[in-house]
């Protein structure tokens, strides 16, 4: 590809297996010799930043030493990048061959588009559900009171979830996942950086949000692929429960005032309520230990959705609070 100015940028926290197996996929890519690579590491402590050193000498490391938290990391590698295109990749991912200069070169041919992503394919071969619609009261009720199940591809009570959405067919989408989130370097100096009081999740659909307020696209792009080990790093615990939704919580409370904001907030706390006793009910009835564990992360999470670290105050700085394990 040629002329291609990328820099893609992996953040890390103890995920040396899925960080060795990522960098291995993008200098097998067709664009390998064209991008700069870097891994900001969020004060791993189980080798990797010895094992990037040491086994992929042409990339950039930035050792943080402590674990600033997803959006913060980003950030620092986008001020330590060059390239014209910056994309932000999950580090539990593989890259197909073309996949990386696929959605290049859709950008370089869309210059209305400001945010691109791509299909993403999980370990068991489908699809990943990974473009979602911009929360709305009526939407959060409806996945929180699990209407969205009983109307999957209905546009009004699935539309949070998508549903409806066709993967084989690029289009614009309200977000998608940060798994793989390409962004014109023009646009971060636009829209701004990521918001570093989100400390992991919801910080995309945050900056897509933004994004659509400054009038740019942000577009699901089917003919790129990578594979998705999510489950992994994000597979079911205390920590991905906890800030799946207090992150959520932030997002409300950032972008929603008044009646709205108590009506959504309402809705998401008594969602959270609702699963609690249906999880413990699937474990008692399936003998899957995956339930209980569901539930005891989820009576943890409750009482944090109202804690001061998932209040959005404008005068905060996420690298400032004692955020929760």
């Amino acid at each position: 590809m040629p002329e291609l100015s990328l820099s893609v940028v992996v953040v890390t926290y103890n995920g040396k297996d899925f960080v060795r197996r990522c960098l291995a996929s993008l200098l097998r890519s067709d664009s390998a010799d064209e991008m700069e690579i870097l891994v900001v590491d969020n004060g791993s402590t189980d080798g990797t930043p010895g094992m990037v050193q040491s086994e992929y000498p042409r990339v950039k490391l930035v050792a943080l030493g402590v674990n600033r938290g997803f959006a913060a990391a980003n950030n620092t590698g986008i001020c330590s990048s060059s390239g014209k295109f910056i994309l932000l990749l999950n580090p539990d991912t593989e890259v197909g061959y073309a996949s990386v200069s696929q959605t290049v070169r859709f950008l370089q041919s869309h210059p209305d588009v400001a945010i691109a992503g791509c299909r993403l394919i999980l370990p068991d071969g489908k699809v990943q559900q990974s473009v979602r619609s911009f929360p709305s009261v009526w939407g959060v009720f409806a996945e929180a009171f699990f209407l969205y199940l009983l109307f999957w591809n209905s546009r009004q009570l699935g539309r949070y979830y998508m549903g409806f959405f066709d993967y084989g067919s690029s289009s614009p989408v309200d977000w998608l996942s940060g798994a793989f989130f390409m962004i014109r370097r023009e646009v971060i100096e636009r829209v701004g950086m990521l918001d570093e009081r989100f400390f992991m999740y919801s910080e995309e659909m945050d900056y897509c949000l933004r994004a659509r307020q400054k009038g740019l696209s942000t577009w699901y792009v089917a003919e790129a692929e990578i594979h998705h080990f999510w489950g992994g790093l994000n597979d079911v615990s205390r920590r991905s429960i906890v800030w799946t939704n207090g992150s959520q919580m932030l997002y409300f409370r950032k972008h929603f005032r008044g009646l709205s904001l108590a009506c959504i907030l309402g809705s998401k706390v008594g969602g959270m309520c609702v699963r609690l006793p249906l999880y413990i009910v699937a474990g008692a009835l399936t003998g899957r230990g995956v339930w209980l564990a569901k539930a005891r992360h989820l009576a943890a999470a409750l009482p944090l959705m109202f804690d001061r670290v998932f209040r959005y105050d404008q005068g905060d700085v996420g690298a400032q609070k004692s955020w929760p394990t």
